[in-house]
């Protein structure tokens, strides 16, 4: 059932809101138990248009042993930098990664984070344009402009104009798909 989906969504300061909220509110409407984990010491997080948040748990307190189904990283700048510097998050993302959870993340946190933590590598994938020259040489030649792209666990999606198409991926993804197409079409998405 929906209520067994987990997913946790990482706000680092300078997170892009609508990519950050859109997954929230989406995956939570779906029945899917979301978790907003900020990487820094303190619950609230300010965004890259000083909108602040308050989550839910700090990453300092994350039991890195229990997986969720997903996981999601918000754009922005410089939030997707500091999403990507952040070693306990590197290594989480990588677990997660290698034990098959859906690894998520839009506009320029594909090429920053997923980049820089080698996810990248032989896997098809979209980001915010012209942000797929941060990412490693060899794996731009399987970027794309499609609005949102999965390659087996991994999915990516190109920016705020696109945050909904990603959130019902995802739950499309996590096993969803009828929840999906219900909140489309009642949420007027198509």
């Amino acid at each position: 059932m929906n209520q067994d989906k987990k997913a946790y969504v990482f706000f680092a300061p300078g997170f892009e809101e609508i990519e950050a909220i859109t997954p929230v509110d989406i995956l939570k409407r779906g029945g899917v138990k979301v978790l907003m984990i900020s990487i820094t010491d303190e619950l609230k997080v300010k965004g890259a248009h000083n909108i602040e948040i308050i989550c839910d748990s700090l990453i300092e307190d994350m039991d890195e042993n229990i997986l969720p189904d997903a996981i999601i990283m918000p754009g922005g700048m410089p939030g997707a930098t500091n999403l990507a510097n952040c070693k306990k998050l590197e290594e989480f993302a990588k677990k997660c990664f290698n034990e098959k959870k859906l690894v998520c993340a839009i506009c320029a946190s594909p090429a920053i984070i997923f980049g820089t933590f080698g996810l990248l590598k032989n896997k098809n994938w979209t980001c915010y344009p012209d942000m797929e020259n941060n990412a490693p040489e060899a794996d731009v030649k399987n970027w794309n402009t499609n609005p949102v792209v999965v390659d087996t666990n991994l999915i990516t999606s190109r920016g705020p104009g696109t945050a909904a198409a990603f959130s019902y991926t995802i739950l499309q993804e996590l096993g969803l798909s009828e929840k999906s197409a219900a909140l489309q079409k009642g949420m007027l998405f198509i």
